[in-house]
């Protein structure tokens, strides 16, 4: 008897997995046909109105800035 033959995979997702596996530091996202590779972790912001993606960006969570103290001045560090 015969093993039935799983579906031959898209080679598309293919690269994407091997894309995935290689680079582990990057998030890969796919807009229009487009790849965009950006650091794990790193807001990734996209709309077709730049008006929509403006309130994407001014709505998004910044928690490096709550708390976050300015840098002190050149030549003033501990």
């Amino acid at each position: 008897m015969q093993r039935p033959r799983s579906a031959a995979a898209d080679p598309g997702e293919l690269a994407a997995r091997f894309f995935r596996a290689l680079y582990q530091a990057y998030d890969l996202h796919q807009v229009d046909g487009i790849h965009v590779a950006v650091p794990t972790g790193t807001p990734c912001f996209a709309d077709r109105s730049l008006g929509a993606l403006a309130r994407q960006i001014s709505q998004h969570h910044h928690p490096a800035r709550q708390g976050s103290r300015p840098a002190p001045p050149a030549g003033m560090t501990p």
